[in-house]
Formats: structure tokens, sequence, C-alpha cells
């Protein structure tokens, strides 16, 4: 948060950190429709992207995935990479036209404390293993996806005479 608030101007970025529960759902629903970047972990509060305009971005912040998890995906640098898909992980696929961009957990430093880990069997048995592990995000992956996020919304927005700001 802090690089981002260091990094851009209050004219060109603005950024809102709310607990959605503590507002009705119509207020909810309002305050998704005016996004256009939604950072969360996974679960269900990233269903709130539905409600997001056309061509808005979600950073999903994913826990570490098990050696044995990420062999069995396609993907060689999921992990390694902020990853951008127009798919997102919950049901909603694609029905909405949205980039989706995944930052996978890293080990964190010495000392932190939380469980960032999962055992090879618990990652493989089921997602919810996912669910209630910390994330560790790699500062360097999240500065390189919200810049990328940035350019594209200035690109986005600079044909589009609509919103002046992102």
């Amino acid at each position: 948060l802090r690089h981002v608030q260091l990094a851009y101007p209050d004219s060109e970025v603005r950024i809102a950190v709310v607990e959605m529960e503590k507002f009705t759902l119509s207020e909810e629903v309002a305050l998704a429709s005016v996004t256009d970047v939604l950072v969360g972990a996974v679960g269900s509060a990233m269903w709130w992207a539905i409600f997001m305009p056309e061509g808005a971005c979600v950073v999903w912040l994913i826990s570490q995935l098990s050696e044995v998890r990420r062999s069995l995906l396609d993907e060689p640098s999921i992990g390694l990479v902020p990853l951008w898909r127009k798919r997102a992980m919950l049901e909603y696929g694609t029905t909405r036209n949205l980039w989706h961009i995944y930052l996978y957990g890293q080990n964190p430093p010495k000392g932190v404390q939380g469980k960032f880990e999962a055992d090879g069997e618990e990652d493989v048995e089921s997602l919810f293993g996912v669910l209630e592990r910390d994330v560790y995000i790699d500062i360097k992956q999240f500065i390189e996806a919200f810049s990328g996020i940035v350019k594209y919304l200035r690109r986005r927005y600079s044909t589009n005479a609509t919103r002046s700001t992102i």
C-alpha cells in the first residue's frame, strides 16, 4: 500500500481500504461497480468482481502452492511472475470482461508468524487448504503487477473520456 501511495499521485491512483462486511448489500454493489482494481485474498470477497466495470482488474493473492499442487498445474511460471488471465478462479469465469492477475505466495522471511505452507496431501485433497493459509506476497511481484495495471488502465482511459482517473 505504501509503495502505491508513494509511486503514484492521488490524481492518478486513489486507494480505498474497505471491509465490505461493514456496508449494506446495496452499498457493497455500488462500491464494486466503481472499482477499477480489486485486491484480495482468494475467497468469497472476490465475488464482488462480478459487479465491477468491464475492463477492470482483479488481483488475486493466493497462498503458496505445495510442490505437489504445482506439479498438477499446466503453468510452469506459477508463483514466479504475476499471471494475467481473462478467466476468474471462481465460478463466474469469463462472465465479465475483466483482467484477473494472480500473485502466488512465497516463503516469508524467518521470524514471520503464520501458516504459509501446506503439506502435499492437504493441498491435493482440497482447495480449502488454500483458504486456511496466510499469504506472503513478494513485493517485487506486486509492484510489477500494479505497474502493469496502471499502464493498462492509462491506455484504456486515454481512449475513454468518461473516466479521468484510475
